[in-house]
């Protein structure tokens, strides 16, 4: 159950880092010839604990189990649980996706796409889903998924569906931190509206990107805008009818207007946003860095947590990489700070 004490909770953290993959390990894989050794390098390491896989191809069963067992842990240790919560509501906010578009296309449940994490148990999710009946979930959830159900009416947009669920998910989690109550827990976290602020924001900077790219709309981009944070919906859109040259200096935003405009410079250069969407999560890792070393907040617990995530993500590029025949150096580009 959770406990009280933050020196108790960040002297288990301490432990536990130190299984955590280092940079040697992760470039070991990165350097494999095959997808095969990748997997090797990585069952040295224990990743994935006991679990036996037949081939390379089933490594997201190792990824579920550590992501199944890192989260366990931390709801062991956590000495405040809601404002852990608040790192596993996008993984509810992901299987709601992936399970309402399976039953839109009549596909059977395909457990591959869901993530064995979050706030909700994801097979009291599912029944929800596949019958229709929400009133086991929360609030926030069942709403949701209520408003998806009027909303599609039997149609399949996918892009309009992520849309939409990423909005609520922005707006219930920025609803959470905007509370009265919830500002007790942000005192000893109070990393934690920025980071999911930010986050908001870039995500607004990327869709920016993208629907440049595609030729929308200015109406079309503000359509696919997430709810405005410090960089505010009306300077978007003023911006988007802007050459990129100059968008940066238009979208402003003074923490974020270093990283934006070296995100666009490196657009205008590639026509790809993965270095933008590279910088956004170094930078968001970073805001979580700030706090780790502060055994008497809670900065070190949600810090082992995103670095098992962050862990994860590495993992899930480099085996899929290697499956995939794609260059070790096209992988190191797209690979993101460890905590470690």
């Amino acid at each position: 159950m959770p406990q009280a004490s933050y020196i108790y909770a960040n002297a288990r953290v301490g432990v536990a880092q130190t299984r955590l993959l280092t940079p040697e390990r992760v470039e070991r894989m990165t350097e494999a010839k095959d997808a095969s050794e990748a997997l090797k390098v990585l069952q040295e390491a224990g990743y994935g604990g006991n679990r036996e896989v037949k081939s390379a191809f089933d490594f997201q069963q190792l990824i579920d189990d550590e992501l199944k067992k890192a989260y366990d842990f931390i709801y062991e240790i956590t000495p405040d649980k809601d404002l852990t919560d608040l790192f596993l509501v996008p993984f509810d906010f992901h299987n709601v996706k992936a399970l309402v578009k399976g039953r839109l296309l009549s596909e059977e449940d395909d457990d591959t796409l869901l993530y064995p994490v979050g706030t909700v148990p994801y097979d009291r999710l599912k029944a929800g889903v596949r019958d229709r009946d929400y009133r086991s979930l929360p609030g926030h959830l069942a709403e949701l998924l209520e408003a998806l159900d009027q909303m599609l009416a039997g149609r399949v947009d996918p892009q309009a569906l992520d849309t939409f669920v990423d909005r609520a998910m922005y707006r219930y989690i920025i609803g959470v931190l905007d509370s009265p109550d919830f500002g007790k827990h942000l005192k000893n976290a109070p990393f934690v509206s920025e980071y999911y602020r930010a986050q908001c924001d870039l995500a607004n900077v990327i869709t920016f990107l993208r629907a440049k790219k595609a030729g929308l709309s200015r109406e079309e981009f503000a359509a696919l805008m997430m709810p405005e944070q410090d960089i505010g919906k009306a300077r978007l859109l003023e911006a988007f009818e802007q050459p990129l040259e100059t968008a940066a200096r238009h979208i402003g935003a003074d923490s974020l207007n270093p990283l934006i405009s070296q995100g666009i410079e490196e657009y205008m250069k590639t026509g790809s946003t993965a270095r933008m969407e590279r910088l956004r999560d170094d930078y968001l890792f970073g805001l979580v860095m700030t706090g780790r070393h502060d055994i008497f907040k809670i900065g070190p617990v949600i810090g082992y947590l995103l670095a098992r995530e962050q862990e994860a993500r590495a993992v899930r590029l480099i085996m899929t990489a290697k499956l995939n025949h794609i260059p070790g150096d096209v992988v190191r580009e797209r690979l993101r700070e460890l905590y470690v």
